[in-house]
């Protein structure tokens, strides 16, 4: 799928090889962040999907490592929640409160510009 970047709202994260070839391979579909920064951009991010009634797509892109040439993939999501419990350790889930980004249904998408 085809989206053109200002139809949507991208959540960029960066992930360690493990992570990103899990969730590129499709073993992985959930991706969690405990860091109060992360968190409180997440509520900012989705909180605006909601005032903006739906139009604009929830995108998260998932970038390996910090070099510049670096890999990426972008899937739209699903859901974000808060979760308490660790269901997923092999996952990489923590224990404790933490948000968990949900990209069940695997569409990948294709960021353009525009």
């Amino acid at each position: 799928m085809e989206l053109k970047r200002s139809d949507c709202l991208i959540l960029p994260l960066v992930l360690k090889k493990r992570w990103f070839d899990m969730i590129k391979s499709g073993i992985k579909w959930q991706e969690y962040r405990t860091s109060k920064n992360v968190c409180r951009m997440i509520e900012r991010w989705y909180g605006e999907y909601y005032m903006l009634w739906g139009r604009k797509k929830l995108v998260v892109t998932f970038f390996l490592g910090y070099q510049k040439d670096r890999p990426s993939m972008s899937f739209l999501v699903d859901c974000v929640s808060y979760e308490n419990q660790c269901t997923h350790p092999e996952w990489g889930e923590p224990e404790g409160k933490h948000c968990v980004i949900d990209i069940d249904n695997r569409e990948q998408v294709t960021l353009v510009e525009g």
